[in-house]
């Protein structure tokens, strides 16, 4: 069944169910765990809020590989185990969020750079991000068969901008850093004739 942005998964008897609840975010959708403690003889119950819809299906697999593993646990090692899966899912929608806002304005990796003409052959423009130069090459790189498993034969154009030989795929970032510099500032627009 297909989630709404607002509910909540929960574990019936029947499988896991999805409720309505107060919604904080058009993105967030809460998973909640449910743990017996066998030595204690009772159970509690805790929730995750996924901020992306996207990673509902993970974090709802490794809950239910910490329920099926929490038969063994005690009560604090279960809750130990929550808590670094909630810093995990804390952490990465941090991570995204802050990749969303450096895109939106543009600075860090996502600021356009000054491309040098042996890169700009390849690109085809002459100002991107390094984000944006890193998927072009990539594909450059793909579409000519220039690499077989993590290793990349530059033909000759791509030879300018790395190294003649083959080398790394993990080594390419640093060649393309290289051939990015900084923006040059575009001069003001001259100010009209006074008559």
């Amino acid at each position: 069944a297909a989630l709404a942005a607002a509910d909540v998964l929960v574990e019936a008897e029947g499988g896991w169910v999805a409720r309505p609840r107060k919604q904080k975010s058009p993105h967030e959708v809460q998973v909640c765990f449910n743990a017996i403690d066998y030595k204690e003889k009772g159970g509690f119950v805790r929730s995750i809020t996924a901020s992306d819809k996207a990673w509902v299906p993970q974090l709802r697999e490794q809950m239910l590989q910490l329920q099926a593993r929490a038969k063994s646990l005690t009560r604090e090692q279960t809750e130990a185990a929550l808590s670094r899966l909630r810093d995990e899912f804390v952490n990465k929608a941090a991570a995204s969020e802050r990749a969303r806002i450096m895109k939106e304005r543009k600075c860090g990796l996502f600021a356009p750079r000054q491309l040098s003409p042996e890169l700009a052959c390849i690109v085809g423009e002459n100002e991107m991000a390094f984000t944006a130069v890193t998927k072009v090459v990539w594909k450059y790189i793909r579409d000519r068969g220039l690499y077989t498993g993590r290793v990349i034969t530059p033909d000759q154009p791509l030879a300018l901008v790395t190294q003649a030989g083959p080398f790394d795929m993990l080594e390419l970032g640093r060649f393309l850093q290289r051939h990015l510099g900084e923006l040059q500032p575009q001069p003001p627009p001259p100010a009209p004739l006074q008559a």
